[in-house]
């Protein structure tokens, strides 16, 4: 094998190496930002809730329809990235999940595209996954 064929091969390998640890760091940090964004905002639709609530005259209660409060883990959301493998150079596909509530929660296969200082899911899962952004 020549030099050259080896300074081929030896860029490949630590281009799909440095997809696969900096892509899992980068998609776990750039995952719990999310995570916790969606908390705040489950926060503030809570708190904006039980002002309604309050305005109406009425006690809130986490099981009543009206009004309906999401409940959420003490201490912030929970998330994890169980794997991740890479596919080319700056595209992983993992498996990870994030849960603000005991009831809610989404996660699953991705395509996650790695760009160093970001990440971006490009394609999502089909199962379990919900947008906890959207309005109710």
């Amino acid at each position: 094998m020549g030099i050259r064929k080896k300074s081929i091969v030896t860029l490949i390998v630590i281009l799909y190496l440095g997809t696969w640890v900096g892509g899992w760091i980068q998609h776990s940090n750039d995952l719990e930002a999310n995570s916790w964004a969606h908390y705040r905002a489950a926060e503030q639709r809570n708190a904006e809730r039980i002002e309604y609530a309050k305005a109406r005259g009425s006690e809130p209660h986490l099981m009543r329809l009206e009004p309906y409060l999401m409940r959420l883990h003490e201490g912030g959301p929970i998330t994890r990235v169980n794997w991740c493998i890479p596919i080319l150079p700056g595209v992983l596909l993992a498996n990870s999940d994030s849960s603000p509530g005991p009831l809610g929660g989404y996660g699953g296969e991705k395509i996650v595209l790695y760009y160093i200082i970001g990440s971006t899911e490009i394609f999502f899962g089909l199962v379990g996954y919900r947008d906890f952004g959207a309005s109710p």
